[in-house]
């Protein structure tokens, strides 16, 4: 009978602390995409596939002092194998 009491009232405690961690969470969590909505880039277009980085912004890169943005996770990696072909593209 100790087990079970013992063994409920843990389970109640780590539940509580678990509840109390995610609602804590929950408060402060901001999605990239609210954070990226107010980041300034130097380029109006991605450099890699030409989409606009004002609507369509969901990822950034500082290259030589300047914050360049894309509109995803694939252009940039394209861009960061050889980004003087993109950024004498779209000079």
């Amino acid at each position: 009978m100790k087990k079970n009491i013992k063994f409920i009232a843990l389970n109640i405690i780590v539940m509580m602390w678990m509840t109390s961690c995610e609602f804590k969470n929950n408060n402060k969590d901001t999605s990239k995409e609210e954070i990226l909505s107010n980041v300034k880039v130097v380029n109006e277009v991605d450099p890699v596939c030409s989409m606009s980085t004002h609507e369509n912004l969901k990822d950034t890169l500082n290259y030589q002092g300047k914050l360049y943005g894309f509109c995803s996770s694939h252009c940039k990696e394209e861009f960061k194998k050889n980004p003087g072909k993109y950024l004498s593209k779209n000079e």
